[in-house]
């Protein structure tokens, strides 16, 4: 919080007995009202301007209730069960995310693979909806709550950053 008053940027603190990063920002979301509400996840401390501008740009569209990032990932990541990888549509819509070597190469046609960056925008509409369900197996198994809104089918649009991160 001293660094962020020492830059003049807002802070708050949140309640210690949230799951996730997402009730943080739903809780951030029942005292401050705004279109979209970005979370900027604590391992992302390199975050760009560029990169939340971006994500801001996915949110443009009033469809869109939920948005995040990926770049294509280095070979190093690929196996790297610390960066979550994601299988999209054509259209940007993602299909899974998954700490697992996503697609597998069964035919050794090498695809291209994506990883997902953490940086979430939400509209408070799936945010409100978010905290009312519960934890889901594949939220327990995988480790990452933000699956809970393929159950609400608010699908996440993703959007390929052309840059190296």
């Amino acid at each position: 919080m001293g660094v962020c008053r020492q830059h003049g940027w807002e802070a708050q603190m949140t309640s210690l007995a949230h799951r996730s990063g997402t009730e943080r920002v739903h809780e951030i979301s029942q005292r401050e009202s705004a279109d979209v509400y970005v979370n900027v996840q604590g391992d992302e401390p390199l975050v760009r301007s560029e990169q939340i501008a971006t994500l801001l740009n996915v949110m443009e569209n009033p469809s869109a209730q939920v948005g995040t990032l990926m770049t294509l990932a280095a070979e190093i990541d690929i196996s790297n069960p610390n960066a979550v990888k994601v299988v999209t549509e054509l259209s940007g819509k993602a299909l899974y995310f998954s700490r697992a070597t996503i697609p597998f190469d069964r035919d050794a046609t090498s695809p291209r693979y994506f990883k997902h960056l953490g940086l979430y925008a939400y509209r408070k509409a799936a945010l409100d909806r978010f905290v009312t369900l519960p934890e889901s197996s594949l939220e327990k198994a995988s480790g990452w709550s933000n699956c809970a809104f393929w159950k609400m089918e608010f699908p996440f649009s993703s959007v390929r950053l052309h840059m190296t991160v």
